[in-house]
């Protein structure tokens, strides 16, 4: 009898792990890539719960926000007239 419960909280454990390693949440600010075996299945634009084959699906996430990459500190030139500018720059993304 206490070899009946073990197993199947055994089978529970195992199925539990199974689960929440084939679930996956792509929120409303992400898109996500689903590969498999390297290749790419589908791509998911929408939020929401979706599931995968374990161990031979991943998944890759990537931000579908406006992105900004700044340069730090503005930089001094001389120009050919030897006259000083400085130049900040930073550059917008996003990924479609």
């Amino acid at each position: 009898m206490k070899t009946n419960v073990a197993n199947v909280l055994i089978g529970i454990v195992v199925a539990l792990i199974v689960l929440s390693l084939s679930l996956f949440v792509v929120d409303q600010r992400q898109n996500a890539i689903l590969f498999q075996l390297g290749e790419v299945v589908s791509v998911k634009t929408s939020p929401g719960l979706y599931f995968k084959i374990p161990l031979l699906q991943n998944v890759r996430y990537f931000d579908s926000r406006i992105l900004t990459l700044d340069a730090g500190e503005p930089e001094r030139f001389i120009t050919a007239e030897k006259k000083n500018v400085m130049v900040d720059s930073f550059v917008k993304w996003r990924i479609v």
